[in-house]
C-alpha cells in the first residue's frame, strides 16, 4: 500500500512540475513579447534586465532539459543492453544448447 502511494505521489509530483515549467515557458515568451517594443531608459534598463533574466533561465532549463533527455536516453540503452546479454546468458546452459556431458 505504501508502495502505491508513494507511486501516486511521484506522478503527481510530475505532474505539478511539468506544468509549472509549462506556466513559465508561456508567461515568459508573453512577457516578452508584451514589453519587447517598450520606452528603453538606456543602459540600467530594468525591463530589459528581467528579459534578460528570463532569456537566461529558459536557455539554463532547455540545457537541463536536453541534458536530462540524454541521460535517460543513455540509462535506456545500457537497460537494454544489459538485458538483452542478461537473457543470451540465460540461453547458454548445456541443457538449452543440448550439449551431452560425458562422466
Amino acid at each position: 500500500m505504501n508502495e502505491k502511494r508513494r507511486n501516486k505521489n511521484t506522478r503527481i509530483f510530475a505532474a505539478v512540475l511539468c506544468v509549472c515549467i509549462a506556466a513559465f515557458l508561456v508567461l515568459s515568451f508573453a512577457y516578452e513579447i508584451k514589453e519587447a517594443n517598450h520606452d528603453c531608459t538606456g543602459h540600467d534598463c530594468p525591463i530589459c534586465a528581467h528579459i534578460q533574466s528570463v532569456e537566461n533561465s529558459r536557455r539554463q532549463l532547455s540545457l537541463a532539459v536536453v541534458t536530462f533527455g540524454a541521460s535517460l536516453a543513455l540509462l535506456i540503452h545500457a537497460i537494454t543492453v544489459a538485458l538483452s546479454h542478461a537473457v543470451h546468458f540465460c540461453k547458454c546452459s548445456p541443457v538449452q544448447l543440448k550439449v551431452k556431458l560425458n562422466n
